[in-house]
């Protein structure tokens, strides 16, 4: 746990995930202790359709490229989408 985590806590993920913060949420991936669901909010920005298809496609990548077997399920979820 980081010092800034010890002093104010954990991420607020869903506060990230409503700003659509993808670069905030990659931040999140490798923390052990909100990684997946940084990745589970990842595959909801990347799999919704509400028109931002550049916020979608930088989180369906960043799911890509984290290389991490957690993300794997989201990511999956995420391709399913039309775009």
């Amino acid at each position: 746990m980081s010092i800034w985590q010890k002093i104010f806590g954990p991420p607020n993920i869903e506060k990230l995930e409503g700003r659509r913060d993808v670069s905030g949420l990659v931040k999140m991936l490798r923390d052990p202790l909100v990684g997946g669901k940084a990745a589970d909010a990842l595959a909801r920005i990347a799999a919704s359709g509400n028109g931002e298809r550049n916020v979608c496609l930088a989180a369906f990548e960043a799911l890509r490229n984290i290389g991490d077997v957690r993300a794997l399920e989201p990511l999956i979820a995420a391709s399913r989408d039309s775009h």
